[in-house]
């Protein structure tokens, strides 16, 4: 007979609800000592090989750029997460609409987003629809330029 682990005990509930023994929980956690050790030294073992040999004054030189793109990182990764909550309740919404045309719509284009791999939409987004719309126009490309439009349609 299994022995569930309480709240009594001082243990999270969600341990006690998932059926999770004391012997398996122990487990885990030993593993996941196990691992952190495991990765801890790893780090220190080559960050101490590269200790010696790589010149990091470079990287002093040059920290005001790279300040600069770790801020323009993380605002991208911001705006993107915004961006991504507010498109992601726009479809949900959208879904829960009494206009079927809006339901439908909204639905068709999640499985198309959902069915396709994330290179072919990168591709797609950048040649399709980013790149003619900082590129010159239509009336200014000669023949050259339509045969590869063609070919990356």
């Amino acid at each position: 007979m299994k022995r569930h682990i309480s709240n009594k005990r001082g243990f999270p509930s969600c341990y006690a609800s998932s059926g999770m023994t004391r012997r398996r929980l122990l487990a885990n956690l030993l593993v996941g000592l196990g691992l952190a050790i495991v990765c801890a030294w790893a780090f220190t073992a080559v960050f101490a090989s590269l200790g010696s040999q790589t010149d990091w004054s470079k990287a002093w030189d040059y920290r005001e750029t790279l300040w600069r793109g770790w801020l323009m990182t993380l605002g991208i990764s911001i705006a993107a997460l915004i961006g991504s909550l507010v498109f992601g309740l726009l479809f949900l919404f959208g879904q829960r609409s009494p206009l079927v045309v809006v339901r439908w719509t909204c639905r068709a284009f999640l499985e198309l987003i959902r069915d396709t791999p994330l290179l072919v939409q990168l591709l797609v987004g950048y040649f399709v629809i980013f790149a003619p719309l900082f590129s010159r126009s239509l009336t200014e490309i000669g023949w050259d330029d339509k045969l590869i439009i063609g070919v990356i349609l």
